[in-house]
């Protein structure tokens, strides 16, 4: 089912719901208010005729009369008068009770009506069931709800028979036909359903309009997003006139500029670090990353060996191209062992193990991708000799210790890197080494000494350095 279709659906189903509910509570309360007012004009019948009856007679016609005799014939007159003068109002019958020596049985004493439905003389009713006709031993009540048999509908109010001192002795009750207000329902009902298809003959045509005005900007937000879920961030969705989703769409479309921006610094920092790493760093706040902090890392350097020459013979394409496969080679070892690929050095790279993200065993980390890359420049040059070009040599120099690691730059262009005088002894460390060989410091060694086999080079003086330090050669693993 289109959208358009669907809105309008929901639209009408709507105004039926609200037209319908409404009809039915105006129903019910106007019905309630007119059974209400009947009820009341019942009861004070029902009182009226009470008031002209002498509960006394009554009570010695309830107890030792028969039907017929003159206090008999002289109450069901009075009751007749009355139904007469009411007949337009709708009373049937009129009847007194007395009560019995059981408390919810009464007993029919006079009784209008005299047909085969009616009551026979002192036949006993229970009325348990009928809560207004107890409440009439108090005063003047009636039934607030309609009552259907199979004779109709009717409505029973009910007033109590006093004797000379006052006391309720007994109760007169009036039945009358509730027809008119079983009609005036049918009618209401009627008004409610002509209402309510005026209502949709209206909502039909007004929901189709508003839906099609509604469904040109939600299906360009659902393009707009199938388009961004497959990865097109360069689409954006048309602004539309209507206010509100005119700030949906303009707010749509910065939260894509913000996510191709993202993907951007995701994709370039992959260049630096592994994606793993990129991972990590995305999920930190942008400060907890720029600002400068200090660190304890294990710092790497690579340099090619006598690299310079060899350039000197070769076209500047060809150095170029060397030169990324060399470095390709480096930096993928490099991810393997999660570091962070902090600067090309000219034709040497410089690397992290511990910053931005830290792990327990940096140092080991570095001193194996350190070995790792030898190895694959080892089966580079075998490559190379088949091609009969000269092998390439690096010497690779690793330090471990605290660094202040942060943005480094200006407003308009900023580097994120470190610096101390474990980063420059690294340096030092590296250009003592020789080609194919992993030279490490005393810090780096106490940290991966018992798992790797070394061979000691002996206090060497660094530049810069006033004491000389213990650099080890790294001969393998294990």
């Amino acid at each position: 089912m289109k959208f358009r279709t669907s809105l309008a659906l929901i639209f009408c189903g709507v105004v039926t719901t609200i037209i319908g509910f409404s009809g039915l509570l105006v129903t019910r309360s106007y019905l309630d208010r007119v059974t209400l007012e009947f009820g009341n004009k019942l009861a004070s019948i029902a009182a009226t005729a009470a008031v002209a009856i002498d509960g006394e007679q009554h009570g010695r016609l309830a107890a030792s009369g028969t039907k017929g005799d003159e206090i008999y014939n002289q109450i069901r007159m009075h009751l007749l008068r009355i139904k007469k003068a009411t007949a337009g109002q709708g009373v049937y019958d009129l009847y007194t009770l007395a009560r019995t020596d059981k408390p919810n049985l009464l007993k029919f004493v006079v009784e209008v009506d005299e047909s085969d439905t009616a009551a026979s003389f002192l036949e006993e009713f229970d009325i348990s069931p009928y809560s207004e006709m107890q409440k009439a031993f108090n005063g003047p009540a009636a039934d607030k709800k309609v009552t259907k048999d199979k004779f109709g509908y009717w409505l029973s109010a009910y007033a109590p028979i006093s004797d000379r001192d006052g006391q309720t002795v007994t109760i007169i009750g009036v039945d009358a036909s509730a027809e008119s207000i079983h009609q005036l329902r049918n009618k209401i009902i009627i008004n409610v359903l002509l209402l309510l298809v005026a209502g949709l003959l209206v909502a039909v045509p007004i929901s189709w309009l508003v839906s099609g005005i509604i469904e040109g900007p939600v299906r360009g937000l659902v393009q707009a997003t199938q388009e961004v879920g497959q990865g097109n961030l360069d689409y954006r969705t048309a602004v539309p006139t209507i206010r509100e989703f005119k700030v949906l769409a303009e707010s749509f479309n910065h939260m894509v500029e913000g996510l191709k921006e993202r993907n951007f610094i995701k994709s370039t920092f992959s260049r630096y670090v592994s994606r793993e790493v990129v991972e990590k760093i995305i999920g930190v706040p942008e400060y907890e990353v720029i600002k400068g902090e200090r660190r304890n890392v294990t710092v790497l350097f690579t340099d090619l060996r006598q690299f310079t020459p060899l350039a000197e013979t070769m076209r500047a394409e060809d150095v170029l191209d060397l030169l990324n496969e060399h470095f390709s080679l480096l930096i993928d070892v490099l991810f393997e062992y999660d570091g962070t690929l902090d600067k090309f050095t000219g034709d040497g790279l410089m690397a992290m193990f511990g910053n931005p993200v830290m792990h327990t065993n940096d140092p080991e980390r570095a001193v194996r991708a350190a070995l790792d890359m030898q190895e694959r420049m080892r089966q580079f040059n075998v490559l190379r000799a088949e091609q009969g070009l000269p092998p390439l040599r690096i010497g690779i120099g690793i330090n471990t210790g605290t660094v202040v690691a942060g943005g480094i730059g200006s407003n308009k262009r900023m580097e994120y890197t470190a610096i101390g005088d474990t980063v420059n002894v690294a340096a030092r460390i590296q250009d003592l080494a020789e080609g194919g060989q992993v030279l490490i410091s005393q810090a780096t060694y106490e940290h991966v000494k018992d798992m790797i086999h070394a061979t000691p080079k002996g206090p060497v003086a660094l530049k810069g350095k006033k004491e000389p330090l213990n650099l080890f050669v790294v001969d393998r693993i294990g």
